[in-house]
């Protein structure tokens, strides 16, 4: 009886975590190096229904452009503090996760940054 508790936990997380985005977060998330720093800026936006600002981080490099926001699922929650570390002509090793979709304005996300070497 013990056994089928567990098996039923187990499952019901497992299913639980396809409703979420991490999925999303944990299997697209890789590493790149000696990403170059060309421009950052802040955007924000109202929410409409809510009032509240919304901010959002965004990092031109030369590999593309990042946005820069709190993971849950990476435990990241320092992305202000990222910013604010982040060079304009330095260079780092970013761990990132997500796909630009143009259409969608998404973004990969920055997880993990560590100085890098030109």
């Amino acid at each position: 009886m013990k056994k089928y508790i567990i098996v039923g936990v187990v499952a019901i997380v497992l299913i639980g975590l396809c409703f979420t985005n991490a999925p999303y977060q944990l299997l697209t998330s890789r590493t790149i190096e000696h990403v170059l720093i060309k421009d950052k800026q802040v955007t924000t936006e109202t929410d409409k229904k809510t009032g509240k600002v919304v901010s959002t981080y965004l990092i031109f490099t030369d590999h593309g452009v990042y946005r820069n926001d709190d993971a849950l699922w990476h435990i990241k929650y320092n992305s202000s503090d990222v910013y604010g570390m982040l060079d304009k002509g330095g260079y780092y090793n970013v761990t990132i996760y997500g796909w630009r979709i143009p259409i969608l304005s998404w973004y990969p996300n920055i997880v993990k940054v560590t100085k890098g070497e030109k």
